[in-house]
């Protein structure tokens, strides 16, 4: 089996240990398994954990211990801002991003400007983490989702967040218009509660699992892959 270098990186060369460690582990298995079958009673050992880093190495077959993973402690919560009046839409949109991604962290905003106070980090929202994508709908009250598009794009400081208009209107006007004030891409939120739920596993894939985007401003990573 290849490993690759771990470098000077202590998260690498502990993810390389953990590697190690389970297929120690699988080995010693290996040589009890009955049948073709993992005898998981094999081994008798006193239950204790040595962490290294932020990684559990599990010294029982216990399904209880929580093993973490090095990808799961590089990655940090994918920020989603919901700009949303609906609370009906609001609890759909909650429960099938809980489904498609739990490392999703979604904040809700039911007006046009509350939205705009959320990114600016204004009043109460002054410790609001910058987002990685906005979900906005058009038809918002206070300010509507056309002019806050409008006003995102301007700002030199929001303009490369990505803006995913998400609206129950297909009229060809709010598209269009939609796209000149830089929309990156345009949704008709489906009315089957499955498609909607579909929908979203898509947003998901798309712009929180592949897309790559910009470094939060406070040099976070967003994700590591």
């Amino acid at each position: 089996m290849m490993y690759r270098s771990a470098g000077n990186s202590p998260q690498a060369q502990v993810a390389v240990d953990y590697v190690l460690y389970w297929t120690r582990e699988i080995a010693a298995l290996d040589a009890h398994k009955p049948h073709g079958r993992f005898d998981l009673q094999a081994a008798h050992v006193a239950s204790s954990t040595d962490r290294r880093g932020d990684l559990c190495f599990p010294s029982v077959r216990n399904p209880k211990e929580c093993l973490v993973t090095a990808k799961s402690q590089i990655l940090s919560p994918a920020q989603v801002l919901l700009v949303e009046d609906s609370t009906g839409d609001v609890r759909l949109t909650l429960e099938a991003f809980h489904d498609a991604n739990a490392n999703v962290k979604l904040h809700v905003a039911i007006d046009g400007v509350a939205a705009m106070d959320f990114l600016r980090r204004r009043g109460r929202h002054i410790d609001a983490p910058r987002p990685d994508l906005v979900l906005l709908d058009l038809n918002l009250p206070k300010l509507d989702g056309r002019e806050v598009l409008a006003l995102v794009k301007k700002d030199s400081a929001l303009k490369t967040i990505p803006i995913v208009v998400l609206s129950t209107s297909d009229a060809e006007v709010d598209i269009t218009t939609s796209y000149k004030l830089h929309a990156n891409c345009y949704f008709t939120k489906p009315v089957d509660l499955d498609d909607f739920d579909e929908l979203v596993k898509r947003i998901n894939d798309f712009w929180i699992e592949k897309v790559k985007l910009p470094r939060r401003a406070s040099g976070e990573l967003r994700r590591a892959s």
